[in-house]
């Protein structure tokens, strides 16, 4: 009281406020509640009937409640196909696809017609806790920063000096989240740090151990009009080494389980197969970008992820398209058959978006669940 806050007192005359100036313009006024053992009738309403017996001089309320009853179904409902209106045809003309988008669509026809098509997204809220997605995006741009004036020349030792990256990451933090001398926010700069530290000291010296490096690109937007379909994406980083192109993915997670492409389980002329086979497009969706703007053969680039999740970062961090020994060419003409037979598929007006082929794999972390009615789905042990 001696600050002037607001009491439960004040809160519950403002209520009473909305709440009769929501009633006195109306003509015709329908309250619902529920009352049983465990709930009761909110006292605006008891004031009301009240007011309403004093009025007509009746005792009991029951003339003015009417009871009802609803029949509920508990039983668990299956997402419905959706069909493709001219509208959604016409969006799906000029739509630029992205890796993302196509994965998305794999794991769930449904979930790529509401994010990409209603452009429908989970509202974001104030935790006051950095998310996962705001550090993966924050040592992006560490690294972006640290590489990009080492662009166009073989790297050297002295380009992977770990004082320049520590003073890079706590610039970065300062400006982003302020001095963060104590708490969460100082322990978790302070991993962050000594994290990029490691990948400098362990893997990236040890790749420049076998050979030049080169870094040839930062950041690079690419998008190709590619048999009428329209394709994009940004490639963290493209390097050289030796007589070899590497096209280089950033993850701040430590696995690749759901990433990764199961070569031996393809066959792009099953369909059933590729949701089995295929984690992400990504890689293979670069190393088309890549190889059709740059005019390069695909059997001189390698696509890899850089898992910087891990504990310890070396050259095992690396995780690849293709293994030493695999048959390149036709192993990326067998993922560039199913990428068309996907957009092919998008665009086919004769196909709706059917639900998620493995509901338990795809439906519980999925933003729109609700809405499919697939909140019931649990997921895999």
């Amino acid at each position: 009281m001696a600050l002037h806050l607001p009491t439960y007192l004040d809160r519950d005359r403002i209520t009473a406020y909305y709440f009769n100036t929501l009633l006195q313009p109306a003509r015709e006024v329908h309250l619902f509640f529920v009352e049983n053992s465990k709930k009761e009738k909110s006292r605006f309403v008891e004031g009301l009937l009240w007011d309403m017996q004093k009025k007509d001089g009746e005792i009991r309320p029951d003339r003015y409640l009417q009871a009802v009853f609803y029949d509920v179904k508990l039983d668990s409902r299956e997402p419905l196909p959706i069909a493709k209106t001219a509208e959604v045809v016409d969006l799906l003309k000029e739509f630029e696809y992205s890796a993302s988008s196509l994965d998305s669509y794999l794991n769930c026809q449904l979930q790529f017609y509401y994010r990409y098509l209603l452009r429908i997204s989970e509202k974001e809220g104030i935790s006051g806790e950095i998310e996962k997605a705001d550090i993966g995006r924050f040592v992006h741009d560490v690294l972006h920063d640290f590489f990009m004036d080492k662009q166009g020349r073989p790297l050297t030792k002295d380009d992977l000096r770990e004082d320049v990256m520590e003073r890079l990451v706590t610039e970065k933090f300062r400006r982003e989240y302020g001095q963060a001398v104590a708490g969460s926010l100082y322990l978790l700069r302070m991993q962050i740090t000594q994290h990029l530290r490691d990948f400098l000291s362990g893997y990236q010296a040890a790749v420049l151990a076998e050979g030049p490096v080169t870094v040839m690109e930062l950041e690079s937007d690419l998008k190709i009009t590619w048999n009428s379909f329209v394709l994009k994406g940004r490639l963290d980083r493209v390097e050289k080494r030796r007589d070899k192109i590497y096209i280089i993915d950033y993850k701040t997670q430590a696995h690749d389980h759901y990433l990764r492409i199961r070569h031996d389980r393809l066959d792009p002329d099953a369909r059933d197969s590729w949701y089995e086979a295929i984690g992400s497009l990504q890689l293979p969706l670069y190393l088309l970008l890549l190889s059709e703007a740059r005019g390069l053969p695909v059997e001189l680039i390698t696509p890899l992820f850089l898992f910087l999740g891990r504990v310890r970062l070396d050259t095992e961090i690396e995780s690849s398209l293709f293994r030493e020994g695999d048959a390149v060419r036709d192993q990326y003409d067998a993922l560039k058959s199913v990428i068309l037979g996907l957009l092919k598929e998008i665009m086919n007006p004769d196909l709706p978006f059917a639900p998620a082929h493995d509901k338990k794999a795809s439906c519980p972390l999925c933003d729109f669940r609700y809405l499919c009615g697939t909140q019931w789905v649990i997921a895999r042990q």
